[in-house]
């Protein structure tokens, strides 16, 4: 004869509403990708090396399916602009974690990226200024930065600084011309 215990756990398992599996689309085999990567995050966490930006962690969680984050809310909490944490979102949308972290840093790219940041330095014989990982075309407000993946990342220039935009490719010159149409969008100029 089953106890209350067992009887209410069938109960809850054959409710739905009240079943602890979160979503059917997700298998026992997403459940375990998820938490050894959450093992992989904790164990850097606790070791301080390679910890996580708290702010990728925090568009990684915004841009769950399903999530209902007051922006606002969040920006304040994280102690970022609103503005910033928006243009965090966008960069996590567009590139994924790598995206953010082409957004959030520079970096010195080292030799063999530095020949390629150089060989993309003049398109439509205008000239890049080069600032470690970043190619830059102040005067038509354009920015294509060069990723740790080897993807050209693209951003505009908007009042608050640089903002991520669609297109990022394996060629200079697509991200470049990306990030053209999208400050020609911004601006409704013609790229």
């Amino acid at each position: 004869m089953p106890d209350a215990e067992t009887s209410e756990r069938r109960e809850i398992l054959a409710d739905p509403a009240l079943s602890p599996i979160p979503h059917p689309a997700i298998t026992n085999l997403d459940l375990n990708a998820m938490l050894h990567e959450a093992s992989l995050r904790a164990a850097a966490l606790l070791d301080q090396q390679d910890a996580p930006d708290a702010r990728i962690e925090l568009a990684r969680m915004m841009a769950c399916e399903g999530s209902r984050f007051d922006a606002q809310e969040v920006a304040t909490r994280a102690g970022i602009h609103r503005a910033e944490l928006s243009r965090i979102r966008r960069a996590y949308q567009l590139g994924g974690e790598i995206g953010v972290d082409v957004y959030l840093r520079t970096f010195d790219p080292g030799p063999d990226l530095r020949e390629r940041l150089e060989q993309a330095r003049v398109l439509e014989r205008l000239t890049a200024v080069i600032t470690d990982n970043c190619l830059t075309w102040e005067s038509i407000g354009v920015q294509i930065r060069l990723g740790p993946d080897g993807s050209w990342y693209p951003f505009t220039r908007t009042a608050e600084g640089w903002s991520p935009a669609a297109g990022i490719s394996r060629y200079a010159e697509d991200a470049y011309r990306a990030a053209k149409r999208a400050r020609s969008h911004r601006t409704g100029r013609r790229p």
